[in-house]
């Protein structure tokens, strides 16, 4: 039998327990706090307490080999390719793309445009465009003599549209829809050499962009990561998020 004592200090524990939670709550603006079996919010205390092997650098996840050796010998092709790049950082007449823009700036833009220039594919994919997509048809326009088949997945196409030249869209298929709604066709038509350049929502949820892509549409392209992903030194197919 529970002495009255007891009872009472259970009690106080239970209530001193729901304060902190919804004090958390409150704080990180959600119902429960992060770690709480309820919240996608990891607890940063057990994020610490896990470091070591939540952030183990040591060794490729399971079943994904990363190829570094081969990534390392890749920077250097693509750094060479960098030396010639003429983008601005502001508006011009000359090209589409600027460093300046409020999404897709340096690191990015410099990565995509050295990528297509080594791969030269014959067919683009890219879902969720942009001032990536000003990227892609100044790269396409100026080095590879715009002999790409190239088709844009973007729901909300106005920002695209406002970045296109006169021209562009004779050479350029805009799918105004969710890529749930994108024929799979569209991309099994993707061969050795070909590129899709994932730049989506990023969120993972029921029914998500980012599911079908990597449950409905990776799986059975016909030539998947593994011997043919960007790393390599030779043009093939690429697999890219950005």
């Amino acid at each position: 039998m529970v002495s009255r004592r007891t009872h009472d200090d259970l009690l106080a524990r239970c209530a001193a327990a729901e304060a902190e939670r919804d004090q958390l709550a409150a704080t990180y603006r959600t119902w429960v706090p992060p770690g709480h079996f309820y919240s996608p919010h990891p607890d940063p205390a057990q994020v610490r307490a896990r470091a070591a092997t939540l952030f183990d650098t040591g060794s490729d996840p399971a079943g994904l080999d990363l190829r570094e050796d081969d990534q390392l010998a890749l920077l250097p092709v693509l750094t060479e390719l960098l030396k010639d790049h003429p983008f601005p950082e502001d508006r011009s007449p000359e090209y589409r793309y600027f460093f300046g823009n409020p999404e897709y700036s340096w690191s990015d833009a410099l990565v995509l445009h050295a990528m297509l220039r080594h791969l030269r594919p014959r067919r683009l994919v890219e879902i969720g465009s942009g001032y990536s997509s000003a990227m892609t048809l100044d790269t396409v326009e100026h080095w590879l003599d715009g002999a790409v088949e190239l088709t844009f997945v973007e729901p909300y196409p106005d920002l695209v549209r406002s970045l296109l030249r006169p021209g562009d869209e004779q050479r350029v298929t805009i799918r105004e829809q969710p890529v749930q709604d994108v024929p799979m066709e569209t991309f099994l038509a993707l061969e050795a050499g070909d590129v899709l350049f994932i730049d989506s929502t990023h969120v993972v949820k029921a029914g998500s962009d980012v599911n079908h892509l990597f449950f409905e549409v990776l799986p059975p392209s016909p030539t998947g990561c593994g011997s043919t992903c960007t790393t390599c030194s030779s043009p093939s197919s690429t697999r890219s998020t950005g």
